[in-house]
């Protein structure tokens, strides 16, 4: 009685609809969120459900799934029950042997066909040989009369060339049909290979119970790992403003945004339009942005050290987006130069980004001039006179405005040398001590003998200030003298360098002085006041100019060294 009630109670349970969908196929990804070491996919599937049970089966998903972070949500008639995520399995080996697939429906026709192609051979072939065995059989004499000979032999001759025909035509079958049937055990296997794909495991099994027939929307959230993105830039000048292209590279297939979190600086950053990326394990560069940002870009330049332009762009983030650290390829008038680093920048934040080589720009640094005479009555000295030019080409078609070119003068420390300036006609700092007139020998390895005391000439790049004793506190006057610029040709302006490039002190103000300082004017530290006691102690003179478009500026730097007759000057 029991067992009947069971019978009839499973026999009366409504009939399940079933909805097969494969995420690839059936599904579309409505949005992935990158962050540093995973992403959240989220991925939508439209169908029809029934009146009553409905059993969704969604296979296909990433093998990378997160198990616990799946989220199912649905828009529509209908109530999930439960949710139940597996994993598919490889199909059997034994399902991809030959003699497996020979029995399937698909290959079976012509398997069988291959069987009668090649029992119909063996017959043939079997004919042959009774043939053969028979006309073996009349060759010993007296088999058969003299007079029979020619007309059995003759019968034989055409028996045999029929079977032959009929052989090679069934060869000639048979060969077409074992190439089809490769062809389709290949299909097959290609087939059952594509079925199961090792990277898309994962089957998710819903429960969806519906009062009424309808559409249904059905939402996956899902994470997965293995997935990363770093931050990489690209930087391309164009004169008055910087276009920075933000880019970012990861590791996984997805289509619309990126968001990212990483360390201290956490920012969010949305891909226009819809981008599809192949989930191949190699990296793929995505544009976030393209800003164009304002941009101050100056030339440097130390030609003693190395007769190349560097340029530089102070830039200011006046965008909403916050600039991670990262990489990025320079690019200046079109074509790679560099690979530079760019700061992590806040919106509105300044920073600055060295640029590279900028070989349009030529410089030619000529040989040192030098030149040797006698001064004086009764204390008579040595005069070392020395002539340094300096040729800048500017190849571009426009202005370049904001060149520094960096040169040095000896300094002396000995207080019977003495260094004085020609050209450019600066103030000297006279208000420090007689022995402090000027740093380095223009060699790297100076020195002077004044009658064994000695004295020395100290390398470019050092600090004289320690050896320095001040004769008392400068004036404001005489501060500013020796920080004014002077005007020595048109376009360009000559300094004594200041330290950090900072804001420079004008004498005037004049608006030609402004343009060739107009690389200070946006300096990082310019709120730090500038030490003006410093100013011409390490020898170091800058020129600051603006050269017209395919036009060449000179300039000249000399400079003399005296010393008593009976001193021996070395190294320079």
């Amino acid at each position: 009685m029991a067992t009947s009630t069971s019978a009839k109670s499973v026999a009366t349970l409504p009939q399940q609809n079933v909805v097969e969908l494969t995420s690839s196929e059936d599904g579309k990804i409505a949005g992935v969120a990158v962050y540093s070491h995973r992403a959240e996919v989220t991925r939508t599937f439209n169908f029809a459900l029934t009146s009553g049970q409905n059993q969704v089966e969604i296979s296909g998903l990433p093998t990378l799934l997160i198990q616990d972070s799946l989220r199912v949500q649905g828009k529509g008639t209908g109530m999930i029950q439960n949710v139940t995520i597996s994993q598919k399995s490889p199909p059997p080996r034994s399902e991809l042997d030959s003699k497996c697939l020979e029995k399937s429906d698909e290959v079976k026709p012509l398997w069988l066909k291959k069987l009668e192609l090649e029992q119909a051979i063996e017959r043939n072939d079997q004919s042959k040989n009774t043939l053969k065995k028979y006309m073996d059989s009349l060759a010993s004499p007296g088999a058969i009369p003299f007079s029979k000979v020619v007309e059995t032999t003759s019968e034989y001759d055409i028996a045999v060339t029929e079977l032959q025909k009929k052989g090679n035509t069934l060869a000639e079958e048979l060969e077409v049909v074992a190439k089809a049937l490769s062809e389709k055990k290949h299909a097959l296997r290609s087939a059952a290979k594509t079925k199961w794909d090792a990277h898309l495991t994962v089957k998710v099994s819903i429960q969806i119970l519906a009062e009424v027939e309808g559409e249904i929307e059905l939402s996956l959230v899902y994470a997965v790992s293995n997935t990363s993105w770093s931050p990489r830039l690209a930087v391309s000048n164009q004169q008055s403003y910087t276009k920075l292209i933000t880019q970012a590279l990861p590791t996984i297939g997805y289509q619309p945004a990126i968001i990212s979190s990483m360390g201290d600086v956490s920012a969010s950053f949305a891909v226009p339009g819809l981008t599809t990326i192949p989930s191949d394990g190699a990296q793929h560069m995505v544009t976030i942005a393209l800003l164009k940002l304002d941009a101050n870009l100056s030339w440097v330049s130390v030609p003693k050290k190395d007769p190349k332009m560097y340029l530089n762009a102070k830039i200011q983030n006046a965008s909403e987006y916050v600039l991670l650290k990262g990489p990025a390829n320079v690019y200046v008038d079109g074509s790679f130069i560099a690979r530079s680093t760019i700061p992590a920048v806040s919106p509105e934040e300044k920073f600055e980004c060295a640029l590279g080589i900028d070989p349009a720009i030529r410089i030619t640094y000529h040989p040192l001039a030098k030149k040797l005479s006698q001064s004086g009555l009764l204390s008579k000295s040595k005069v070392y006179s020395y002539t340094r030019r300096i040729t800048i080409h500017n190849t571009k078609n426009s202005t370049v405005e904001g060149v520094k070119i960096i040169d040095q003068i000896p300094v002396s420390e000995d207080a019977t040398i003495t260094v004085k300036l020609h050209s450019p006609a600066l103030q000297p700092p006279n208000f420090s001590s007689p022995a402090n007139t000027g740093p380095v020998s223009p060699s790297d390895t100076g020195s002077a003998k004044n009658s064994g005391k000695g004295g020395l000439f100290r390398n470019i790049g050092g600090s004289s200030n320690e050896s320095n004793s001040t004769s008392g506190t400068p004036s404001d006057k005489a501060l500013k003298a020796v920080a004014k610029s002077i005007k020595v040709s048109p376009g360009v302006m000559a300094q004594w360098n200041r330290p950090d490039d900072s804001e420079s002190i004008t004498g005037d103000g004049s608006t030609e002085e402004k343009k060739a300082h107009r690389s200070s004017e946006f300096a990082l530290d310019s709120s730090e006041p500038l030490d003006l006691t410093v100013l011409g102690k390490d020898g170091k003179i800058s020129w600051l100019c603006s050269i017209p478009p395919q036009t060449k500026v000179n300039l000249t730097l000399q400079w003399e060294v005296s010393a008593p007759v009976n001193t021996e000057v070395v190294g320079i």
